[in-house]
């Protein structure tokens, strides 16, 4: 890997600092930078230059920011075949690989080759209405059905691969991949899974039940979700970052996105090693 881009939450205040920390040792240690980008608050990314229109194409993108700008970034640079590599500036830091002051050692092991690059499932998210498409999503983490503001409950029915599930009243339900396992479906009482599982997790938020349960599905079924009832505020969410509006009779199809999304490894943790390092450090900063 030789030519790298740069993304930068441009609301964080230690970015300007860190990125030109980054260009200066980048190029220390041969790399040729190429495109650099802004990362905003609303999950938009603007290319603001071509540092090197003669480098090519990218082999790698540092992304600054906290687990929101990672999960923006990777939307971006996923669907283009480039992996990323998260520079923790936010809180806990699931999604990032080094911490800010872990630059030098970053960039000696990229050099030195001494690296590996894993592939996350994504997933995709449709809206039919109608039996019209209307919207289409991807993500990281998950794509949630939610009933909005007001406390009333929305019904839904579930169905893998047109195969009837059940039916739910409820706040809402997640559909989250082994990346998102360790998010919103968590809180809501979901499994975590390794992220080489290739599955989904089908998880109900506050169902009016004693009787339901997270459950999981292979990442090869579709599962659709039928809206019976909605709300005016009713909407389906995809990485707590995309949002659209959902009405009485929508069908929301959730299936594994055409393409992964490609994170550089640069330390020899495994999950579980992280797992138990980041709930750690979780506990601490809910104390």
């Amino acid at each position: 890997m030789r030519i790298i881009g740069i993304a930068v939450n441009k609301d964080k205040k230690l970015s300007p600092a860190l990125y030109e920390k980054i260009m200066e040792k980048a190029s220390e240690y041969g790399f040729l930078l190429k495109n650099r980008y802004a990362v905003s608050g609303e999950c938009g990314i603007v290319e603001l230059a071509e540092i090197d229109e003669k480098a090519g194409k990218l082999d790698l993108v540092f992304v600054l920011g906290g687990d929101g700008t990672i999960l923006c970034a990777t939307r971006y640079f996923a669907p283009r075949g480039i992996p990323v590599l998260g520079i923790n500036l936010g809180q806990l830091g699931y999604l990032s690989e080094l911490d800010p002051q872990e630059i030098d050692f970053g960039l000696q092991k990229i050099q030195a080759g001494e690296f590996i690059i894993e592939d996350r499932t994504m997933l995709e998210a449709v809206v039919l209405r109608e039996q019209r498409e209307v919207a289409v999503f991807h993500g990281l983490n998950d794509g949630v059905l939610t009933k909005g503001a007001f406390a009333r409950i929305i019904n839904f029915s579930v169905f893998v691969d047109e195969q009837y599930i059940t039916e739910y009243a409820a706040d809402g339900v997640i559909v989250a991949t082994p990346t998102g396992s360790t998010a919103y479906s968590l809180s809501a009482g979901g499994a975590i899974l390794d992220p080489e599982v290739k599955a989904f997790i089908i998880t109900p938020i506050c169902p009016h039940t004693l009787a339901a349960r997270s459950l999981v599905v292979a990442d090869d079924k579709e599962i659709k979700i039928l809206v019976k009832t909605a709300l005016e505020s009713s909407m389906l969410t995809v990485d707590g970052q995309q949002g659209f509006g959902i009405r009485k009779g929508d069908e929301i199809l959730i299936r594994k996105a055409p393409y992964r999304a490609k994170f550089v490894k640069l330390k020899n943790r495994s999950f579980y090693q992280l797992l138990r390092e980041k709930m750690r450090e979780a506990n601490r900063y809910h104390d």
